[in-house]
């Protein structure tokens, strides 16, 4: 389990390309309008079951 997730307003998740890698990254905003990092993972392509496991995990963390 990774570090708790902080006070966070807005999520964002997107897939990016990096260095010939599928990264999907899960970024959120608090109320400061600072932005987190919480999670990204290399993959072999964007699907729901990604994202949907993306999302298991913050909550977990407890992102609510």
């Amino acid at each position: 389990m990774g570090r708790k997730v902080p006070g966070i307003v807005a999520l964002y998740i997107d897939g990016v390309v990096f260095a010939n890698y599928n990264v999907v990254i899960a970024m959120g905003l608090d109320i400061d309008g600072k932005k987190h990092i919480l999670r990204f993972k290399v993959v072999a392509t964007e699907n729901a079951t990604v994202c949907q496991d993306l999302l298991v995990d913050l909550c977990e963390r407890g992102l609510n």
